[in-house]
């Protein structure tokens, strides 16, 4: 299963069960292993107007994970309302130079 139907079935699911929910883990680029990974938080509800937030950690591109960064992937979900993928990407680093997480982003 690809990430963008896990994306359509866990939003499609949303919409039929109540309450928030967070599904960790979700692959958008599996062949980059835990550095493809996204968590994708979801409001109580959700229909075609909720916006939709890419959430980028930050670490000027050398540092940081998508873990530090779930508080504000939260606060967007809870308080704003909006579906968030807050993802891993590989960093500008030793095996990884730019523009690779560059093209992470992009591609989620």
């Amino acid at each position: 299963m690809t990430f963008r139907h896990a994306l359509v079935l866990a939003l499609a699911a949303c919409t039929v069960t109540a309450g928030a929910v967070v599904l960790r883990d979700l692959p958008y680029a599996p062949a980059h292993g835990r550095l493809g990974l996204g968590d994708l938080y979801m409001p109580e509800k959700v229909t075609g107007q909720t916006p939709v937030v890419l959430a980028l950690h930050g670490g000027g591109w050398t540092g940081g994970d998508r873990y530090s960064w779930s508080g504000v992937a939260e606060f967007f979900r809870r308080d704003l309302g909006c579906v968030v993928l807050n993802i891993e990407y590989r960093l500008a680093c030793g095996q990884t130079p730019w523009p690779a997480c560059g093209d992470d982003c992009r591609e989620a």
